[in-house]
């Protein structure tokens, strides 16, 4: 199966996401319009919206309920990008200008505030309590991890634990939430069944996140969207790095901690993928995330088989395979 196949399962609803975020960030407030519009029709691989709209498949919850959820979620993901987006100062996304770089700070991060609170008003219309506890908690949970991520800075004593908490936190958390949401309108009841379900996005987000720190070393603009080399810059300790430290000899080991303190960037990029193929950094950081994916599709290996089941496991196959 590949992601066409996948696609044109959920095509419908997709395109009614589609409209629905377009509903939901409308303002009358033409600044608002302009930036919603922008970042919502950036080219994104809504795969976060894919993965609940086979999960609400998977598990046949009822199908307006399926999209909705979807475009809640989605919204909360493009919140995050709008704000991180600033925090990280970055310049380019899915190849083109970021909502910073074409508007700029203010506007991306009050309209990231409107898109945030837009979403929860959506949440409040299923009259869920608990469904609300979930997504509250999860943004505070993303939250959370941005400030991880900006205490890493500069910290020497990062290490892969460390690592997997702000992962999870800024990634796989809101993969999670995308199954958890499904499985409570399902199963109301059952939280500890709830709780086994939503592992399957956690694992699939996880493996996500470690390939794209491992593309940001080795793929170009043009296949990545994004500028080679970002996380390096930043001085950000993503697993490739981390890994170099633990495994590369006392001069790599300095380099690393360079680029933690910022001493060293871009101008060290290909010496540090030199060392970091020498010392098989990216194929140990592939294993990690090919362990997560094996994890996901473990937890719906006893599921009927159907064309969601499967669709769900290629998702997570093609999640981890981006650069392998």
């Amino acid at each position: 199966m590949s992601l066409n196949n996948i696609i044109s399962i959920v095509e419908e609803g997709l395109n009614e996401v589609n409209e629905q975020l377009i509903e939901y960030t409308r303002s009358d407030i033409d600044l608002i319009n302009d930036v919603s519009s922008y970042i919502i029709n950036s080219g994104g691989k809504r795969i976060r919206v894919i993965l609940t709209l086979l999960f609400a498949r998977l598990l046949d919850i009822d199908r307006e309920q399926g999209v909705k959820i979807a475009a809640i979620t989605e919204l909360i993901h493009t919140a995050t990008i709008l704000h991180d987006d600033v925090v990280d100062d970055s310049s380019m996304r899915r190849g083109i200008p970021t909502a910073n770089k074409r508007y700029n700070n203010p506007a991306a991060v009050l309209v990231g505030d409107f898109v945030y609170t837009r979403a929860f008003q959506l949440i409040a219309h299923f009259e869920n309590p608990s469904l609300m506890s979930l997504y509250t908690d999860a943004v505070n949970v993303i939250a959370e991890g941005e400030v991880r991520q900006l205490i890493n800075l500069g910290d020497l004593t990062i290490n892969e634990k460390k690592y997997f908490d702000v992962i999870y936190s800024k990634t796989a958390r809101l993969f999670e939430v995308c199954c958890h949401a499904v499985a409570m309108l399902k199963y109301p009841q059952d939280i500890e069944l709830q709780q086994k379900l939503a592992k399957f996005g956690s694992y699939l987000g996880t493996g996500f996140q470690i390939v794209d720190d491992v593309i940001d070393y080795l793929s170009s603009k043009e296949e990545s969207g994004k500028s080679r080399g970002d996380d390096l810059a930043e001085g950000k300790p993503t697993l490739p790095l981390i890994r170099l430290r633990e495994v590369g000899t006392s001069e790599d080991k300095q380099l690393v901690e360079d680029i933690i303190m910022q001493r060293k960037g871009l101008e060290v990029l290909d010496l540090v993928v030199e060392r970091m193929q020498a010392h098989d950094c990216f194929n140990y950081c592939m294993e990690r995330a090919f362990q997560e994916a094996a994890k996901a599709k473990e937890l719906i290996a006893d599921f009927p088989e159907s064309d969601a089941k499967e669709a769900l496991e290629t998702l997570v196959d093609l999640s981890v395979h981006r650069y392998a």
